[in-house]
């Protein structure tokens, strides 16, 4: 036990601003050892999405809100941007990894319709969203006390939005999928009587993409928008008595707000 006018002797040759520095200095350094032990946590943690819970992260949450409102950023010994994109990236990472699992498992699947992976994967991208939209419904820092200095404010506010961050990788995936399976989807779709892709699914993927971009421009409104000029072609089916437009791409007529021609039937022969 230290001695008492030992202490009050040590304060007494130290002056009151030194010791609040050297006091503010350990806090800082403490804080600081605070922070990036559970941003680590938290960055590991995303390895659980589209899964992840709220219970899971809430207890590195609220010592980073902690750390946050002590003011004592600026003193820290770390890049506070950095490490937060460095959540940000692990959250892509890890989303990009489970679209490219879970398609490659439901295109494993035996079957003929070519069309039917990307169905069920629109199911899978949807309530995926759906169930990170209800666990997540703001940023993980979203939440800003208003006499926090700007650039503190800067670091926390609107950062790893998780919903935004999954939607804005996965999407595109799917799109680029589908993009590159339109040969295939056309041939299948044309291969006799009753061909191996039903022209009935061929509407309900693109009904489904658009969904999915619907949803994209939601969540990703920093985004550029999708233009996309062609996403499915479609042939004349005159077997079965309709006729279809020859490709979805751009037009004046029947031009839905993402790019695309919706299709449209008509008798054919007409």
């Amino acid at each position: 036990m230290a001695c008492p006018r030992r202490t009050s002797h040590y304060f007494s040759i130290v002056p009151s601003h030194e010791m609040y520095c050297i006091q503010s200095d350990f806090l800082a350094s403490v804080y600081g050892g605070l922070f990036s032990v559970f941003i680590s946590s938290l960055y590991h943690a995303m390895e659980s999405l589209p899964n992840l819970k709220n219970s899971e992260i809430q207890p590195f949450l609220s010592v980073l809100e902690t750390v946050r409102d002590s003011g004592l950023l600026e003193r820290f010994d770390v890049d506070i941007h950095a490490r937060f994109n460095d959540v940000e990236q692990q959250v892509r990472r890890v989303s990009g990894n489970y679209y490219e699992t879970k398609i490659q498992q439901l295109q494993s699947a035996p079957g003929v319709n070519r069309a039917l992976p990307l169905l069920l994967m629109t199911d899978e991208l949807e309530k995926s969203a759906k169930l990170l939209s209800k666990r997540f419904p703001d940023p993980l820092f979203g939440y800003i006390r208003p006499f926090l200095p700007r650039y503190q404010a800067d670091v926390f506010c609107s950062q790893v939005d998780l919903v935004s961050l999954v939607v804005g990788v996965q999407v595109p995936l799917f799109v680029g999928n589908v993009l590159s399976s339109q040969k295939r989807l056309f041939e299948s779709s044309m291969n006799g009587p009753t061909p191996d892709v039903p022209i009935q699914d061929i509407f309900t993927l693109y009904r489904r993409t658009k969904m999915l971009l619907d949803m994209h421009t939601a969540f990703c409104p920093q985004c550029v928008p999708y233009a996309i000029s062609t996403i499915l072609n479609v042939a004349d089916r005159s077997q079965t008595g309709l006729t279809l437009t020859s490709t979805w791409a751009p037009s004046s007529n029947h031009m839905s707000g993402n790019g695309f021609l919706i299709p449209t039937t008509k008798q054919a022969n007409m």
